[in-house]
């Protein structure tokens, strides 16, 4: 048995937005810091002397080379392998609901590859929270009530699709495992969630 949700599209939306915006900041700080200065240099080397725009029109392609473009290019690549880098990884993060519990995905690199949730037997329910505006999108955050501990360690997963369909098969099998009746099959034979893709 096992099920898996995927980030949902306003959540890679807002994930995007953000790199977006970090990655702007950073990419100013490294033209205005690092890239700048080395092209003013070259600036003032080529328009020291200059007199009359004629010169300065006659002079212009010799700054416009391609020493200045990389100068400039190398800030924006490095932006933009951030972007790729940590929204592929943003997305690989899903919820996975098996036969062992609920666990949220790591990553796709392998120093940030692995899950991290709450087995069976210590989760007593999950609940989504529910606004108007998550209602427009369709994104509810998650919540996984562990029990034996104290509300401070609860389980918190956001942005995924289809969660409210997968509070509803966590806690179909909670009840069934915690169930008088249903505790010894449950645990040699876990219930069948119909497996929904999304």
């Amino acid at each position: 048995m096992q099920k898996i949700y995927k980030r949902s599209l306003y959540g890679k939306i807002i994930c995007l937005i953000k790199l977006l915006i970090w990655n702007a900041i950073i990419g100013f700080i490294l033209t205005a810091f690092v890239a700048l200065p080395l092209i003013s240099e070259e600036t003032e080397k080529a328009f020291g002397d200059i007199k009359s725009f004629r010169e300065f029109a006659d002079k212009l392609p010799e700054v416009i080379n391609l020493n200045i473009a990389f100068e400039l290019f190398w800030p924006v690549l490095i932006c933009l392998i951030f972007i790729i880098y940590f929204f592929a990884d943003y997305c690989h993060r899903k919820l996975v609901i098996n036969e062992n519990g609920v666990y949220q995905e790591g990553g796709f690199m392998p120093w940030n590859n692995g899950y991290i949730g709450v087995d069976w037997e210590f989760l007593e329910s999950a609940y989504f929270y529910q606004s108007f505006f998550n209602w427009l999108v369709q994104d509810y955050p998650i919540e996984l009530k562990r029990r034996f501990t104290d509300e401070n360690t609860r389980f918190f997963i956001s942005h995924i699709a289809k969660a409210k369909n997968a509070v509803a098969d966590i806690n179909d099998v909670v009840k069934l495992r915690h169930s008088p009746h249903g505790t010894e099959q449950t645990q040699n034979n876990p219930p069948n969630v119909p497996l929904v893709s999304s």
